[in-house]
């Protein structure tokens, strides 16, 4: 989801993304970007020059017994959890997967369609939304300018996904 997006940011950065993935294990994902543009076209990278992103929000190694102890586990609703996250795609598996992500930094509520999502953010007005473009019915656009063009939701941050890959359509 959103590697192509991904993959044309790194690049037009001057950076790389690359995948390592081990069966049972889990898949890393390392995007290096660098700190400065002071290398000439067709220079060599230096390593010493790229901070590493390494995304392990989603899941976890598996702690040892003895470190259960030393930490508080999060629950929803908690102090520590103050933003709240309005999730909207119709694929019921992505919102399954960006609600783990980011359930440890977030309240998150879920949205199916954009009339349902429209009714979170009333009944909720969310921090930050992330929203799906594609979908049946109102459209990630149009819920995006319905949103904007309210005086009472304008402020709301909207993050929107696509799996289209070409610049026209994207």
């Amino acid at each position: 989801m959103g590697l192509a997006f991904a993959k044309s940011l790194a690049e037009l950065h001057r950076g790389t993304i690359a995948l390592e993935s081990e069966p049972d294990k889990g898949t890393v994902f390392t995007v290096r970007l660098p700190v400065s543009y002071d290398r000439q076209p067709g220079e060599a990278y230096n390593n010493t020059h790229y901070y590493s992103l390494l995304l392990d929000n989603y899941s976890t190694p598996v702690e040892d017994a003895g470190d259960e102890e030393e930490k508080e586990p999060v629950v929803p609703g908690s102090p520590s959890l103050t933003q709240h996250l309005l999730i909207v795609d119709d694929n019921v598996q992505i919102v399954d997967y960006l609600s783990g992500y980011f359930e440890k930094q977030f309240v998150i509520t879920k949205a199916y369609t954009a009339q349902e999502a429209f009714q979170r953010v009333e009944e909720q007005s969310p921090d930050v939304i992330i929203c799906d473009v594609m979908m049946p019915g109102t459209d990630g656009i149009q819920f995006c300018k319905k949103i904007k063009q309210n005086i009472i939701t304008c402020h709301i941050p909207l993050i929107l996904l696509t799996a289209k890959a070409n610049p026209p359509t994207r």
